[in-house]
């Protein structure tokens, strides 16, 4: 499995045009992103951190379906690759499967390795899910270590705020987080509702 991954990341032919698309997605460039995966994938239908950046991309567009194909695909070539399960757990909250998404977001924080923007980005996701499931104790406590995680998340703030104020519980603590959301250039439409 070692000499494998390590092929991949290392010896990869490809590796120019994952690290263009991947370039291109932190842009906000998401068509072009799409175009270069889509070829790259087109020649190496099995290349795992492609498929996982592919639906990296297809999440942004949100399309969920989509995002999880890809990921489930990346899942069969990498096994349980935290970038991989945390991708295919917040597709599935997108897709509204919320019990279906906290098996995959849990196993990706087991096995971040201490990664904080997959840490962020699992915690934030089981945090919508439990919301979404009625448990409003659970969603605060995985929104508020997303909030650790990542303190300029904006969606995962505008979450913990409305969480928090459906909970009744510190206001002022929902009215910090709620604020800092809406005071981004693109703020959630959460924190500003």
């Amino acid at each position: 499995r070692l000499g494998a991954l390590a092929g991949e990341l290392v010896l990869d032919a490809y590796r120019d045009q994952l690290s263009q698309a991947r370039e291109l997605l932190a842009r906000g460039d998401v068509p072009a992103a799409l175009e270069t995966l889509e070829a790259l994938l087109a020649a190496k239908p099995d290349h795992g951190q492609a498929l996982i950046a592919l639906g990296d991309a297809r999440l942004t567009m949100r399309e969920p379906d989509r995002a999880l194909d890809a990921y489930e695909r990346a899942l069969q070539k990498r096994g349980n690759d935290p970038s991989a399960l945390v991708g295919a757990g917040l597709a599935l909250v997108e897709l509204g499967r919320y019990e279906g998404a906290l098996a995959p977001l849990a196993r990706a924080i087991a096995d971040a390795g201490g990664d904080r923007g997959i840490l962020a980005d699992a915690y934030r996701g089981l945090g919508v899910a439990w919301r979404r499931r009625g448990d409003l104790a659970k969603a605060i406590r995985e929104l508020r270590k997303a909030v650790v995680e990542d303190g300029e998340d904006a969606s995962a703030r505008a979450a913990l705020g409305e969480a928090l104020v459906a909970d009744g519980g510190s206001l002022e603590e929902a009215l910090r987080h709620l604020e800092r959301a809406a005071a981004g250039e693109h703020p959630p439409a959460l924190a500003l509702y």
